[in-house]
């Protein structure tokens, strides 16, 4: 299992829910696999499954037990913190952004930015 797929989770607004019954075709979405491959895991014993006719059903506890049975946790940890620190990074810069911006008034900046742009048509001709 490709820890993307548990970093998606993790970073995600859906969640699986444990009681939750899902089809095949929604499992294989979830775990991002083909519905070829879901039948293997199946076939494998390695999801169990309730088949109801033909039809498969797949309780969200065991879709969640197979993503944890898939994935290495340091690996996982390790792109939580880096994409955690990358967020704490980006707020200290949009922070220091609007400190510096706070200081002066909306009409000063516009008349930097035509300014800017009236340097760069002349340089360039436009």
């Amino acid at each position: 299992m490709r820890e993307d797929l548990v970093m998606k989770m993790l970073f995600s607004n859906e969640e699986i829910k444990e009681r939750k019954i899902y089809t095949l075709e929604e499992s294989a979405n979830i775990l991002d696999l083909s519905r070829s491959t879901m039948l293997k895991l199946i076939k494998l014993g390695e999801l169990p499954v309730a088949k109801i006719g033909k039809q498969y059903r797949i309780l969200g506890i065991f879709l969640l037990r197979y993503i944890l049975s898939k994935t290495k946790p340091k690996k996982i940890a390790e792109e939580v913190r880096d994409e955690l620190s990358w967020q704490s990074r980006l707020d200290e810069v949009v922070s220091a952004i609007v400190e510096r911006t706070s200081k002066y008034s909306s009409k000063e900046i516009e008349e930097d930015i035509r300014s800017a742009l009236k340097e760069v048509r002349e340089k360039y001709g436009r």
